[in-house]
């Protein structure tokens, strides 16, 4: 799992307008590497920022459609090693309140910086292609027909809303665990 590239809106080629945009699109992807199964959330700016707690809600929405219909002892998790956002006591305590309810273990990977190529990183480049091919891009149904449309096999991507989707996890896991010195 990973964020994207900010996605500005509108997209201008006209280089004086870009500190007069009016907004930051931002995305982030799930990948399942068992069957490719990959969704992207996305929301804007003023929404929610690109906290811990989006990565947790964001991966939360995806691993309990997921676990409705897949049975699984162990998650391994990849992920850069951003502090903010997926290297802190959130994803910590989220780990351990998964890993408890669904009774599971969970291994959290961060590869080595500058040494991996994600495979989300690869989601990120198939709509990247179609964006640098528009001049312009003015709305959010724009970025989302190209994020729904630049994937055929194995499947297309799944595209969510997560504007609602993010919520307190910080406060919420504190009651599960005990932070210590």
């Amino acid at each position: 799992f990973d964020f994207a590239q900010n996605l500005p809106l509108p997209k201008l080629s006209v280089t004086s307008q870009f500190y007069k945009r009016l907004m930051w699109m931002y995305i982030f992807n799930v990948n399942c590497h068992n069957d490719s199964n990959s969704s992207f959330y996305w929301m804007l700016e003023h929404q929610a920022g690109k906290t811990a707690n989006s990565v947790v809600s964001f991966l939360f929405d995806f691993l309990e459609n997921y676990l409705k219909n897949h049975k699984f002892e162990k998650l391994i998790f990849f992920s850069d090693a951003c502090g903010g956002q997926n290297k802190n006591h959130i994803m910590v305590k989220f780990c351990c309140w998964l890993a408890k309810t669904y009774n599971i273990s969970i291994e959290h990977i961060f590869p080595v910086r500058g040494h991996s190529f994600n495979q989300c990183d690869r989601n990120f480049g198939l709509y990247g292609k179609l964006k640098k091919r528009k001049e312009t891009v003015y709305t959010v149904d724009d970025y989302l027909s190209m994020l729904r449309t630049c994937r055929k096999y194995p499947t297309p991507f799944h595209v969510v809303d997560g504007s609602n989707l993010v919520k307190d996890w910080s406060s919420t896991l504190a009651t599960y665990t005990h932070r210590m010195p």
